[in-house]
């Protein structure tokens, strides 16, 4: 057998097995222009009907058990007519409930019969014999001589009547424009072993397959015929109303079914190869039916060839902002039901790193899956980026555009934040002269400041970009387990910034001790007023209160160390052997460094710090010299 395939104008269609219709030897079919009523028959049984396209069937027992050979349908069903090799023709009026023997055409050799939409117009034919007409349903019969007595082998009609079409087995096509009363011999049809025919509804469209030979078909009521090849035993034939559609089986063979009036075809494996002798199409050619003997009746329903689509995503979590460990659902909506293959993936926007969900879908317009929010995510209003998946409706249509209609940003306002803010720190504090010392740091996410160590502050809220606070008040001292943490609006909680070690070493306007007895007095009670009071001390450096008047001695300058001639210049910061001397003549002349630590009496270091330079201008000032804090020229003549 030689099949052509052109996908683009045939495919295959899906059939289903009707078990319900019982395995028969089944013969025949008809099919109401709708394709929802159909009747069939049994060779030597009886007539069934289905009135749900091949779903259920009725054996219509009122039709008797005969050897039915043919059957034909009106357009909507109700009016049947059926024939029996070796007996007579009988109609129903009603779908087939109860049949009417009619005796006006005589018991014959009864091959096939064809009728018009409204079921007034019956022709059948006698082989070998004449062919015979009725206007009247069936009530009476015109023998039509003018055909000539030949082994008719089939016969169809326009939806009218009035175009008939029959061929010979052995022989050629002819042609009726009268209904019948005069036929025209299609000789360029050639002389062949037809063995059906089918015709458009307006007659003008023919297709006719020879047993044991191919396929033919016409686009001029019969006038000229093109051979489709496609060799086989074909034993029946159904078209559509604009013979478009047609479809065909035989003995042994698969079902061919063509979209483009029989120039291209395709087997329809998944009915099977079988004796197919009967079938039927609804107008439009999108339901059919096949029967075939010693099995069941098929059916394939192709009025569904539109694809389902996405109409909807969207989410029953309520709109606002989430983090790491939420779930959220996913829902998508279908417009119609579906059923997967396999998982359906949802893949959405979240930043560097996309998150996907899947689900599975059973005849169902919905379908859900959970999203979880993982660490670094991020979006500000969530949305689907892609679906994907194998999906189809009932019809096999399947889904070939995967854009949602309504996406879930339009439907929800879900902003994903799974991003910890992050700081870092601008300005250090180094030594501070302020026991609210200033610290600088920037964040990119605004949040609310937690601070951890032996620090404090009265800011809690940080804004985008640089951030200045003040500690709260610091003893004096060294600092190196100061923390700073941000926390964003979702509770995400930045990296911990470790302030720079610093230290509060305040040597301002305000005097070292009473700063020191300021941050002492907060944690000491019940003290001596004059507590720590020396010579040296007007107040007490513990607590601040003024230091009795006590008559001391002056310094003896003469035991000072006398400054060594170099370096030349002293300043700020300088490291040097010559500084320690320095630090030495000024607290020996009462300049005092500090009371106690490094800098003291007997404490002195090579470093050029602030106290060095605090005691180098009193002493500048209290000698007349230039308060710069160096050691010049002028001071060293002075200090020497």
């Amino acid at each position: 057998m030689v099949v052509i395939f052109l996908p683009m104008y045939v495919f295959a269609l899906t059939w289903t097995e009707q078990t319900n219709s019982g395995s028969r030897d089944w013969y025949g079919m008809a099919s109401s222009s709708d394709g929802v009523k159909l009747a069939a028959i049994v060779n030597n049984g009886y007539i069934f009907t289905s009135t749900d396209s091949g779903a259920n069937w009725t054996q219509r027992t009122g039709s008797g058990s005969r050897n039915w050979y043919s059957i034909t349908s009106s357009a909507d069903g109700t009016k049947l007519a059926a024939l029996v090799s070796g007996g007579y023709i009988y109609t129903s009026t009603d779908s087939g409930v109860n049949w009417t023997e009619q005796t006006g055409a005589g018991s014959r050799n009864w091959a096939t019969i064809a009728s018009s939409s409204d079921g007034a117009k019956l022709v059948a034919i006698n082989s070998p014999g004449y062919i015979y007409t009725s206007t009247d349903s069936g009530a009476n019969w015109i023998q039509q001589t003018g055909s000539g007595s030949l082994a008719w082998s089939s016969v169809a009609s326009s939806t009218d009547g009035v175009k008939l079409v029959a061929s010979v087995g052995g022989g050629y096509i002819y042609t009726s424009t009268d209904s019948g009363v005069n036929w025209t011999q299609r000789t360029s049809s050639g002389s062949l072993s037809w063995s059906v025919v089918a015709s458009s509804s307006d007659g003008i469209k023919l297709v006719a397959v020879v047993g044991g030979g191919n396929i033919y078909t016409s686009t001029d009521s019969g006038v000229n015929w093109t051979d489709r090849s496609n060799a086989g035993y074909w034993y029946t034939l159904a078209s559509s109303s604009d013979g478009t559609k047609l479809l065909t089986g035989g003995s042994g063979n698969y079902l061919m079914f063509s979209t483009d009036s029989g120039a291209n075809w395709v087997q329809q494996t998944s009915a099977g190869a079988r004796d197919w002798y009967g079938s039927g199409m609804s107008s439009d050619g999108t339901k059919l039916a096949a029967s075939h003997l010693g099995g069941y009746i098929y059916a394939s329903d192709n009025s569904d060839s539109t694809p389902p689509t996405i109409t909807n995503v969207s989410s029953d979590k309520a709109n606002g902002s989430y983090t790491v460990g939420e779930v959220i659902d996913i829902d998508v909506t279908f417009s119609e039901a579906v059923t997967s293959t396999g998982n359906v993936t949802v893949t959405l926007e979240t930043g560097a790193t996309d998150r996907t969900c899947t689900f599975t879908v059973s005849s169902s317009t919905t379908g859900t899956c959970n999203y979880t929010v993982q660490s670094g995510d991020e979006s500000s209003d969530l949305t689907v980026s892609t679906i994907s998946g194998t999906i189809a409706d009932a019809a096999s249509n399947s889904i070939s555009n995967f854009v949602p209609t309504t996406n879930l940003a339009a439907n929800k306002a879900l902003v994903i934040d799974a991003i910890a803010p992050t700081i870092s720190e601008v300005t250090a504090i180094g030594t501070s002269l302020d026991t609210t010392p200033a610290y600088t740091f920037t964040t990119n996410e605004v949040g609310t400041i937690s601070y951890g160590g032996s620090c404090s502050s009265v800011t809690t809220s940080a804004t985008l970009g640089n951030n200045t606070i003040n500690f709260s008040l610091l003893p004096l001292g060294t600092y190196s387990n100061c923390t700073i943490i941000v926390t964003d609006a979702t509770g995400n909680a930045s990296n911990t910034l470790t302030v720079s070690s610093f230290s509060v070493n305040a040597q301002g306007s305000v005097p070292v001790w009473i700063l020191q007895a300021m941050s002492d007095r907060e944690s000491q009670t019940n003290l001596n007023p004059t507590v720590s009071c020396t010579e040296q001390t007007a107040y007490s450096p513990t607590t601040g209160s003024k230091c009795p008047t006590v008559v001391t001695n002056q310094p003896n300058v003469s035991t000072c160390p006398r400054l060594p001639t170099t370096p030349k210049l002293l300043k700020l910061n300088m490291v040097h052997p010559t500084i320690k001397v320095l630090q030495q003549v000024l607290n020996c002349k009462g300049y005092s460094l500090a009371n106690t630590g490094p800098g003291s009496s007997g404490n002195e270091t090579n470093k050029f710090g602030l106290l060095t330079k605090k005691a180098l201008i009193k002493f500048q000032k209290e000698n007349s010299l230039t308060p710069d804090g160096v050691v010049g020229e002028e001071t060293r003549r002075v200090v020497e």
